[in-house]
């Protein structure tokens, strides 16, 4: 449920009157509403840090500075600098999982290390049209390089000194910040007939580009 108010006493009265609603309809279906797992985000572009409550049932839900939805950290200020963060955090644990079966020395074929490998490159990509702004800041691109570049070394079964542009191109996986631009790119444009083939393009052209300026330097 979304409301929108110039103050928060506006906000307040809008989200209370939604509820009322919502609750209305859910008891004419014979359904309750779960109050305890009742979540409020207040989202806002003043300096200072503002908070709103509305009564649910027995419970007062306080809004918070930042909460999970469909798979995304969203927070009150929409930097989505914490969903790097989780993303971060959970695609290292998929790959300190895939670890165990993936050794250097022996293990899975080059294909299946590549399906394997996957795993943690959807983890990243996921939702990626809705905090592609992320990508602004430099501290957040390295980190989900970082973590690109960890799946990429056991893909390729190198060693910890390989630098992420190495295990890339090796690897010949575009950059993670490549491909979510690209998410983004198909995403704005999913009506157009083949978008995919044509961002890939695009992405291949920035990557070799930027592998290009990298050996130059």
């Amino acid at each position: 449920m979304t409301v929108t108010g110039e103050s928060l006493e506006e906000v307040e009265a809008l989200a209370t009157e939604s509820k009322c609603r919502v609750k209305s309809w859910m008891q004419n279906a014979k359904l309750q509403i779960a109050h305890h797992k009742m979540e409020i985000l207040l989202v806002s572009n003043r300096r200072a840090v503002q908070h709103v409550g509305i009564t649910v049932g027995e419970h007062i839900i306080t809004s918070k500075r930042e909460l999970k939805h469909l798979g995304v950290m969203i927070d009150n200020r929409l930097k989505f600098n914490g969903h790097v963060d989780y993303a971060f955090e959970k695609a290292a644990k998929a790959i300190s999982a895939l670890f165990r079966i993936m050794p250097n020395n022996f293990g899975p074929s080059s294909s299946k290390r590549h399906l394997l490998g996957s795993v943690s490159s959807s983890i990243l990509r996921y939702g990626g049209p809705a905090w592609i702004t992320v990508l602004q800041t430099q501290c957040n691109k390295a980190k989900l390089r970082s973590t690109a570049r960890l799946m990429a070394i056991r893909v390729v079964s190198a060693y910890w000194t390989i630098s992420a542009e190495a295990a890339c191109v090796t690897d010949r996986i575009i950059p993670i910040d490549i491909t979510l631009m690209e998410d983004y790119d198909c995403y704005r444009q999913k009506e157009v007939r083949g978008i995919r083939k044509l961002m890939r393009a695009e992405s291949m052209a920035k990557w070799a580009k930027g592998v290009q300026h990298d050996t130059e330097t």
